[in-house]
Parts: structure tokens; sequence; C-alpha cells
């Protein structure tokens, strides 16, 4: 099953009901504390099967980054080359999304992240340098 905003599942539904709402919605295991994403079904630090969602913030720094110079789906072909960014969000948990600004990233850069469609009306992560939305 899928919609405009990502594929659904019950394991990744709250996050796409987040992304919906321009939230970043993650799992919180309610007996560690642990924060993770992507969507898991166990903890992977005690194995918990329970767990609550939580809101972040959408500030991270820059911890890696690359430029994709090849499309591998003849759909993205128009925006290559584009740049993907890993980032530390501020509470803790890395996050995968596309870098949108007019030069290449810095590690450590601080960004703030947004969810907006790809040419697929799905809702994708995006990261800007700060101050930059």
């Amino acid at each position: 099953m899928a919609n405009a905003s990502g594929p659904l599942d019950s394991i990744s539904q709250a996050y796409w009901d987040g992304v919906a709402r321009n939230e970043l919605v993650v799992q919180k295991c309610s007996d560690c504390g642990r924060l993770r994403h992507y969507p898991q079904v166990l903890c992977p630090a005690c194995h918990s099967f329970q767990l609550t969602h939580v809101s972040l913030s959408k500030a991270g720094t820059v911890h890696s980054w690359t430029v994709s110079e090849h499309s591998f789906d003849k759909e993205i072909a128009p925006d290559v080359p584009y740049t993907l960014v890993t980032v530390d969000m501020q509470e803790g948990i890395r996050i995968l999304g596309r870098f949108d600004s007019a030069g290449l990233p810095t590690m450590g850069e601080s960004v703030s992240l947004s969810f907006e469609p790809n040419i697929n009306s799905t809702l994708i992560p995006v990261f800007r340098p700060a101050g930059a939305l």
C-alpha cells in the first residue's frame, strides 16, 4: 500500500503521518529510551517490542555527504547531480536526505529539515543550511 506521503505499513505509519504534518516522528523504546530511525520492530539496544513515537526538532549537523552523478531511475535523471547528506540530528539519531543549497555542504554545518515532494509526489527529507528555510 502507498500514498502521496510514502509507503505505508504498521511499522512506518507514524513516521509517514508525521511527514504529512512536516514533523520528524521517530520511535522511542519504552523500556530503555533509545531513539531509532528507520522504524523497526525491535529495539536494537534491548530487543524490546515496546515503543512510543516522539517528534524531534528539525535541527542537525552534517555528518557526511556525497554527490550522486548517476541516475538509477529515469524519473530522477533531471535532478542529477544532486547531493545527499547524512545528518546528526540534535537528539542523537542520524537521518539521510537531500541537500538543497547552491553550494556543497561542509562537515559540521548546521542544517534544518523539511519534507518536500519528489517527482512522484512522495514527501522526502530535504536539508538546507540553518537559517535558509
